[in-house]
């Protein structure tokens, strides 16, 4: 009877230890690489309509109306060709004080006329996000630097530029942008300033393309 109790014992012993030692193995097991979600949208070459509010200045808004035309190499890195932007000057409280009461010259302000810049593009998020709990917006965070001219009323400046890029997919064809981008202008006597950009993208290249695969860890 003490032996067969002793076999039952040794038996469910060992079976706790399968148990377990699978339970650990399936804990710490290296995860394994599985398709999650295919890339709706395919990067192509855009022309881009947009529209800037430049308001650092103390003395001077500025309103910058613009044409971007962007060429990508692949869905991850893209090249901004050319952003090129007319200036609208606004006259701030501040300025108009100074020349109504203190007898300043509008000569004495600068006068931002047209902006161009080229720049490099990273795009290393891609999201598909529910809105309103009805609807799927697919969408994609960039990274972009650059450098180009400024042209003010007392002569051209060198600049550069960094700056993020949100991207909204309106469909295959045409996306929204939200464009933030801080301007740092060469010149001494120059301030730097920040944009604040709505853009409307139009994509004319790149439909043949599929789209591709993302993979996650589980």
């Amino acid at each position: 009877m003490k032996k067969s109790n002793w076999a039952a014992g040794a038996i469910l012993l060992l079976m706790s230890y399968h148990v377990f030692a699978q339970t650990n193995a399936d804990l710490y097991a290296i995860p394994k690489m599985s398709t999650l979600q295919n890339r709706n949208y395919s990067s192509g070459d855009e022309i881009t309509i947009q529209g800037g509010y430049l308001p650092l200045d103390p003395y001077t808004k500025f309103i910058g109306v613009g044409l971007v035309y962007t060429h990508a190499f692949s869905d991850f890195t893209a090249w901004e060709i050319v952003n090129a932007n007319y200036s609208i000057n606004l006259v701030s409280g501040l300025r108009r004080d100074l020349t109504e009461n203190f007898a300043a010259q509008d000569a004495q302000f600068e006068q931002l006329q047209y902006y161009a810049t080229t720049n490099l593009q990273f795009t290393p998020f891609y999201t598909k996000n529910l809105l309103f709990n009805s609807k799927i917006v697919h969408s994609q965070l960039a990274f972009i630097a650059g450098g180009g001219a400024m042209a003010y009323k007392s002569g051209v400046k060198p600049g550069i530029d960094l700056g993020l890029i949100f991207k909204y997919y309106l469909g295959e064809v045409m996306s929204l942008k939200l464009d933030i981008r801080h301007y740092t202008v060469l010149a001494t006597e120059i301030r730097n300033n920040l944009a604040l950009v709505v853009g409307l993208s139009f994509k004319i290249s790149g439909f043949e393309e599929e789209a591709q695969e993302v993979k996650f860890d589980d």
